[in-house]
Parts: structure tokens; C-alpha cells; sequence
């Protein structure tokens, strides 16, 4: 009789932890269909960077274990070290200063396109060629008196644009 409630303990702690396990991969399943509803499939692509063909399509792949690659720039204003080679000529930290814009998961044929409207020196747009592999990265620098906002767009490898929210740089002198 010991024997056979010590089975039924060891089943019941089986069953109840299988369960929580099914449980846990329910809710990943779950968060991954989420993501692709309401026209997430279209902003989602897989790490290989395709696209998925409709929101049927994303749900399958992350209920399957698949990760998801979302699309992006960021803006990142910042003071760049006076050993950096791109402060050649300044040794000062608070006066090498600039942004950096970087992105992921763009469509390798495109360009992003950089404005940045500075109240020092005006006006500049420039036009980024997206690596091969769909990512960007490129730095300014600008002197200490350049306060300004900068913009960036481009697009995704599923054809969609790509705006982060822009980003204010304060003069720091």
C-alpha cells in the first residue's frame, strides 16, 4: 500500500509539472501570436531577415520556438572620448560631442536618410547606404555650440518605413 500511494505521489508530481511545463510553452505561443495580430506580422521578420507572408504565417513560426527581429534606428546623442579618431584635433571631451545613428533588420538595397537642423550651422541632410547584411551605423560630430534636432528614416526589410521619434541635442557650451 506504501508502494502504490508513493506511485501515485511520484504520477501526480509528474502530471502537475508536465502541465506547468505545457503551460509555460502555452504562453509563449500565446505572447508570439499576440505579436503577429493586429498587422504585427508585417513589422516582424524572422533573424534571416524574411518577411512573413500573413499573420497566420508569424503565429506558426514563434509557436514553433521561432525568434522575431523587429526593424529599427535609434538616435543616440553622445560625447565621443578625445582618443576616438573622430576627435582628431580636439582634445577636449566636452567639445567633441555628436550623435550616432545605428539600425537593424533594413532592407539591404536602401538608404537611410539623416537630417539634422542645427541652430550653430544650419540644415545638413545625409544619405546612408544600409549594409548588406540591413544594418547602419554612422557618427557625426560637431562642436560643443551645434544644438539641433536629428531625424532618420528608412525601411525595413519587409518594405515598411522605419521613423524613430527624434532626438534634441543641447549645445553644451
Amino acid at each position: 500500500m506504501r508502494r502504490f500511494a508513493a506511485g501515485l505521489l511520484l504520477a501526480f508530481t509528474l502530471a502537475a509539472a508536465l502541465g506547468l511545463a505545457g503551460e509555460a510553452g502555452a504562453d509563449t505561443n500565446s505572447t508570439n501570436a499576440q505579436l503577429c495580430q493586429q498587422g504585427g506580422w508585417e513589422t516582424l521578420l524572422r533573424p534571416d531577415m524574411t518577411a512573413f507572408t500573413n499573420s497566420g504565417d508569424c503565429t506558426s513560426y514563434g509557436a514553433t520556438g521561432g525568434s522575431y527581429v523587429s526593424p529599427g534606428l535609434t538616435i543616440t546623442s553622445t560625447f565621443f572620448s578625445p582618443d576616438d579618431p573622430i576627435c582628431y584635433g580636439i582634445g577636449d571631451y566636452e567639445r567633441c560631442r555628436g550623435f550616432i545613428v545605428s539600425g537593424a533588420a533594413l532592407d539591404p538595397t536602401s538608404t537611410v536618410t539623416i537630417i539634422f537642423n542645427s541652430w550653430w550651422i544650419g540644415l545638413i541632410t545625409q544619405y546612408v547606404p544600409v549594409n548588406p547584411d540591413g544594418t547602419v551605423w554612422v557618427a557625426w560630430r560637431f562642436s560643443c555650440h551645434a544644438g539641433g534636432t536629428v531625424w532618420a528614416s528608412g525601411t525595413s526589410a519587409s518594405g515598411l518605413p522605419v521613423n524613430p521619434d527624434p532626438e534634441v541635442i543641447v549645445p553644451v557650451c
